[in-house]
């Protein structure tokens, strides 16, 4: 197929979705912060194909018009394919009130936002959360940035900067950043560990 900036090259992959032989899942790393290629996936999981569903344009520009990341396609354990909106949503509660959560296990977090990460996260660095913006993957990273850990709903360490490495089952981290002035009293930039 060609089109006005050349050769396009496409694969199609056709597959029976009633036919109960034939399974549907998600492929991914072993941690959510883990890179692989999609033939490297297809290999791990003994796949028979591998799409990639995702909009991943780390430099580049922004996603296309009227594309969203909460715009989802899934299949169910009835073996039918839907398309649904798939929306996050938390609050952090504290003594200081409450204040919405931005992102799980995300990697660039909003300015002023605040993400929780889960053991799920891998030993990756979180520091990548306080760089860029909600417009440039690019930007600097702000130095804003401040860490606790929670065991069973209670801080059990804090620190300024994101950590590194696997967070135990029992406990998540909490990182909130700040390209400027905090906008909730005690801290810039937070991410956690619950």
């Amino acid at each position: 197929m060609s089109s006005a900036h050349g050769l396009v090259v496409a694969h199609l992959v056709t597959a029976d979705l009633t036919d109960p032989r034939v399974d549907v899942d998600l492929l991914h790393p072993a941690s959510v912060a883990e890179r692989a290629t999609v033939s490297a996936l297809v290999t791990a999981q003994h796949a028979v194909a591998g799409i990639n569903g995702d909009f991943w344009q780390r430099f580049g520009p922004a996603m296309p018009s009227g594309v969203t990341t909460s715009d989802v396609f899934g299949f169910g354990a009835d073996h039918r394919l839907r398309t649904a909106r798939l929306e996050f949503a938390g609050t952090l509660r504290s003594r200081a009130g409450e204040f919405d959560l931005e992102g799980l296990n995300q990697y660039a977090l909003p300015v002023d936002g605040i993400g929780v990460y889960t053991p799920n996260w891998g030993a990756m660095s979180r520091a990548r959360a306080a760089c860029g913006t909600g417009t440039s993957r690019s930007a600097p990273c702000t130095p804003q940035v401040e860490e606790v850990v929670v065991r069973h709903g209670v801080v059990v360490a804090e620190s300024a900067g994101a950590g590194a490495g696997p967070t135990s089952p029992a406990a998540s981290c909490c990182s909130a950043a700040s390209a400027g002035r905090p906008s909730w009293p005690g801290s810039g930039w937070a991410t956690g560990c619950w």
